[in-house]
């Protein structure tokens, strides 16, 4: 068996000092002055008013009782959702119910947007003005340089990530260059700062975002850059405010009342999203599909158990009828017996409630997760 080959290098002793431990040491100071510089630029979040303090944790109230159903009595929860869903619908916690109907305000034209901005163009000069003046530094004085060896091995696919600057082809992936030493330092230094800075540091190395809920003011870190402005996108994802400009917030409690009439099964964490159609059949032949189908899942529980639904997939026919009901697994996750017992039970409870027997989409929750689509008709 033939020998491995070593490759080796010598380099000169002094590339320690002189590159690798400028380098480091400039980042961590850099790190420290960003975090001062952040602290002093961020704007003081505005302490939000009782309306609107009211009109977000009001929409939340009836997520949270979706999605803890189970956690209290049928009774207590069938008297809390006909509150929320008849205050939803008329409009009681909306912080300027005049505004119903009119088309939403021009986010640019919002104070609390405008200031929002700002905070996260603060935010990205203090990020990549820094960034820039190193990233200058490093190319002018130490381009080309290779200047360690990791002591364990790679494989190739780190190459790029290790060399970059040297246009090498056969040299060992485990020898770093001076420009790979600062991205490592630059996506690496975190447990450093929150050593020195602590936790809730502003340094720049790979710290999350939060928003809050009166003001979007973030602060953009190194690391995550793509995630931070998806989060400016996206405030609900990382705590922000439930409203943001643009948004109409009567619709979205119109929404989630319907989501509390239609979607809410009593005892359980399973809700749906309902979506009614347009049918020629009677409504007698809807309602015996429902209840054959939710007799048919209350057997096989009673005999078998609960457990989840062979193929992911349920389908119950009628041939006479020509009715068909089809619940199928989705978003990778499986539905059980049980789920889909208590999604048939809601999806009854509502056309009932109502008595409005039509075919239907449906998605069936079980809290957060979609675990199925289905048909009705």
């Amino acid at each position: 068996m033939a020998d491995t080959m070593v490759q080796t290098i010598h380099r000169d002793p002094a590339l320690f000092y002189w590159i690798l431990f400028p380098i480091t040491v400039v980042m961590i100071l850099t790190g420290i002055l960003r975090h001062y510089a952040t602290t002093l630029l961020a704007t003081t979040p505005k302490k939000a008013d009782l309306p609107t303090l009211r009109e977000q944790r009001s929409l939340l109230r009836g997520i949270n009782l979706r999605s803890n159903s189970a956690a209290i009595s049928r009774s207590s929860f069938e008297t809390r959702k006909n509150y929320l869903a008849s205050a939803y619908k008329e409009g009681a916690f909306l912080k300027d119910p005049e505004s119903r109907g009119k088309p939403a305000a021009n986010p640019m034209t919002d104070p609390a947007a405008m200031e929002g901005m700002m905070g996260m163009m603060k935010g990205n000069m203090a990020m990549m003005i820094p960034q820039t003046l190193i990233m200058s530094w490093i190319n002018a004085f130490f381009a080309g340089f290779v200047i360690m060896k990791l002591p364990f091995p790679l494989t190739i696919r780190f190459k790029s990530m290790l060399q970059s600057g040297v246009a090498t082809r056969d040299l060992d992936v485990r020898w770093v260059s001076s420009l790979s030493w600062y991205f490592l330092n630059l996506f690496g230094l975190q447990s450093v700062f929150i050593f020195i800075l602590g936790d809730d540091n502003e340094s720049g190395s790979g710290k999350p975002i939060f928003g809050n809920s009166a003001n979007i003011t973030p602060t953009l870190t190194a690391a995550s850059q793509m995630a931070q402005q998806m989060s400016q996108m996206n405030p609900q994802a990382s705590g922000a405010g439930m409203f943001q400009p643009g948004q109409d917030p009567h619709k979205m409690f119109q929404s989630e009342a319907e989501n509390l009439e239609a979607g809410c099964a009593p005892g359980s964490t399973t809700w749906i999203i309902l979506n009614l159609m347009p049918t020629s059949r009677p409504g007698a032949s809807i309602q015996e599909m429902l209840f054959a189908a939710y007799n048919s899942v209350v057997a096989h529980i009673s005999t078998s158990g609960d457990g989840l639904v062979p193929a992911g997939m349920f389908h119950v026919s009628n041939g006479a009828t020509g009715m068909d009901l089809l619940c199928l697994n989705a978003d990778n996750h499986q539905i059980t017996w049980g789920m889909l017992g208590a999604a048939l039970n809601a999806l009854q409870d509502f056309m009932n409630s109502y008595q409005i027997w039509s075919a239907a989409t449906f998605a069936i929750y079980d809290g957060e997760n979609q675990v199925s689509v289905g048909s009705l008709g």
